[in-house]
């Protein structure tokens, strides 16, 4: 056995694993437990948070990945252009960062809010879909249509990050227990 580890406090949690099958205690503490820093998870005698995901079709799948990143994609898009011709040009991608990152996570929030629980990784995979739009699309219908060599500024980078943060974190929102409290700040 492994130093601080006693065969009394292993829990059997299924057939579903292979040879991991086994949570046990480290120093009182269990592991993946709200106190452990590992996260989540089975703790002998409370209600658990891991839940049989229910993986979406594929056209739900589409849907989440290509229409909500195309959407997202076409109205910063489309917002720029009317911004471009505005003495705002310099700082645009300031301000539709300001504008459309509430937007985005309201839409993201709404679109998910439903559904039965999702994995994180599925929310991190939309985000990385999202972002590959837009990095295409902007190559395609930025840099290369208006010849914008010096587009890719912080703004963008700022912008492609937040791109894929907006799924996870509204993963992370809807995945959290009922009625258990936002962490606070600080």
């Amino acid at each position: 056995m492994i130093p601080g580890i006693r065969k009394s406090n292993v829990i059997n949690i299924g057939s579903r694993f292979d040879r991991a099958d086994l949570f046990t205690r480290v120093q009182g503490i269990p592991l993946f437990s709200r106190a452990s820093p590992l996260g989540y998870g089975l703790i002998e005698g409370q209600r658990t948070r891991m839940r049989r995901a229910k993986i979406p079709g594929m056209k739900q799948w589409m849907k989440d990945t290509a229409g909500l990143g195309i959407v997202f994609w076409l109205m910063g898009y489309l917002a720029s252009l009317v911004l471009f011709f505005t003495p705002y040009a310099g700082i645009m991608g300031w301000i539709l960062a300001a504008i459309f990152t509430p937007v985005a996570l309201v839409v993201t929030w709404w679109w998910f809010r439903s559904r039965e629980y999702l994995p994180v990784q599925y929310y991190a995979g939309v985000g990385v879909v999202w972002v590959l739009i837009a990095m295409v699309f902007d190559f395609l219908f930025i840099v290369t249509l208006f010849q914008a060599a010096a587009y890719y500024k912080p703004d963008v980078i700022v912008y492609y990050i937040v791109t894929f943060l907006v799924p996870v974190a509204v993963g992370l929102y809807l995945n959290r227990s009922p009625g258990e409290p936002l962490p606070k700040a600080g």
